[in-house]
C-alpha cells in the first residue's frame, strides 16, 4: 500500500476545473487503484477557509466536510484515513524539520510537506510546480536528506512510477 498525501491545490483545482486534462485523467487512475491511500489533514481545511471567493470557500468547506464522513473511513492518527483531523499546526520551537523545511518552502507548504513526512508518506501530490516541485529539483539533494525518501509528484508523474 502506498501512502499519499494530497496538497490542497489538487483539490481546489479539481473542484473549479483548473485541472489539465492529463492531470485529471492520471488522477482518475490513481483514485481507481486499491494500492494507493490519500491522505491529508487539517492544514487543507485552513487553506479552504481563506479562499477569497464566498461561493468557492464554501463549495470546498462542504467537500471537506463530506469527504470526511464519509462511511469506513478511519480517521484516528494512527490509521490512514483522507483526512487526518486534530493535526496541530506546529511551531518551529517545538518541530525543527518544519524550521528545516520553511528554510525552503513558505509556511503553508512547509506545513503540508511536514504532515506528509511525519505521517510517513510515500508520496507528496501536488499541482503546485511553481513552489514545490520545481524546488524539488534545485534543492533534491537537502530534501531527500530531510524527506525520509518521500517523493514530490504530480498525478501523471505519480501515474508513472506507480505502474497506471
Amino acid at each position: 500500500m502506498k501512502k499519499v498525501y494530497l496538497d490542497t491545490c489538487v483539490l481546489s483545482k479539481l473542484n473549479n476545473s483548473k485541472l489539465e486534462l492529463d492531470q485529471l485523467k492520471a488522477l482518475d487512475k490513481l483514485s481507481d487503484m486499491d494500492n494507493i491511500d490519500f491522505t491529508s489533514s487539517d492544514k487543507m481545511l485552513e487553506e479552504f477557509l481563506n479562499t477569497s471567493d464566498d461561493k468557492i470557500r464554501m463549495e470546498l468547506r462542504v467537500l471537506y466536510k463530506l469527504i470526511n464522513k464519509l462511511p469506513g473511513r478511519d480517521t484516528t492518527e494512527t490509521q490512514t484515513s483522507f483526512l487526518s483531523p486534530g493535526f496541530p499546526v506546529p511551531t518551529k520551537a517545538k518541530k525543527p524539520l518544519l524550521y528545516k523545511l520553511e528554510k525552503t518552502f513558505d509556511t503553508a507548504d512547509a506545513e503540508h510537506i511536514y504532515h506528509a513526512i511525519k505521517g510517513n508518506c510515500d508520496y507528496f501530490l501536488t499541482l503546485d510546480k511553481k513552489s514545490i516541485l520545481n524546488k524539488i529539483e534545485k534543492y533534491r539533494e537537502k530534501l531527500e536528506e530531510i524527506s525520509s525518501g518521500m517523493r514530490y509528484v504530480d498525478p501523471v508523474a505519480l501515474l508513472k512510477e506507480i505502474g497506471g
